[in-house]
């Protein structure tokens, strides 16, 4: 007897529903990327584009990687977004969407010190704003990531 789905023509090679966009990402990001997405029957990798600062994984399943983007904010420090494209209309009239997951790892980590004018700051907490400690009296402020960005790299 025969499923109901042994009817269904398999997925060509090339189909996709998201795209993972990984920036500036680590060994150990790439590693749980990876590891996460190993032996999954539900969601597979139909290619891989490579650049200077990252990697782009066009994935099978859209509702997979969403839950694989969230995991990645939650375990590592970065920015992410997910945005949504019409693709197409299915035979029903239903739009067909693709998805984007952008995930940036931030370029700083817990304890890095920077200097922001003529003070040095210890980054002390990295959540949706960034909090730092100047070093000298102990001082706390809040930022933003993109309020601290151009000082990154100096320190």
């Amino acid at each position: 007897m025969q499923k109901s789905s042994d009817y269904r023509q398999p997925k060509p090679s090339s189909y996709y529903e998201g795209v993972l966009q990984l920036r500036n990402p680590s060994q150990e990001v790439m590693d749980f990327v990876k590891n996460t997405l190993k032996g999954r029957k539900d969601c597979k990798v139909a290619k891989e584009d490579f650049f200077k600062n990252g990697v782009d994984i066009y994935l099978t399943n859209q509702h997979y990687l969403r839950s694989l983007a969230k995991k990645l904010k939650e375990n590592f420090l970065g920015h992410l977004e997910v945005t949504a494209t019409l693709h197409t209309q299915s035979k029903m009239g239903d739009d067909l969407y693709r998805i984007t997951a952008l995930f940036e790892m931030y370029p700083i980590k817990k304890g890095d010190i920077l200097n922001i004018g003529d003070e040095q700051y210890r980054i002390e907490v990295m959540g949706q704003k960034i909090m730092l400690k100047e070093v000298k009296s102990g001082k706390k402020i809040h930022k933003t990531f993109k309020e601290i960005e151009r000082y990154i790299g100096r320190s």
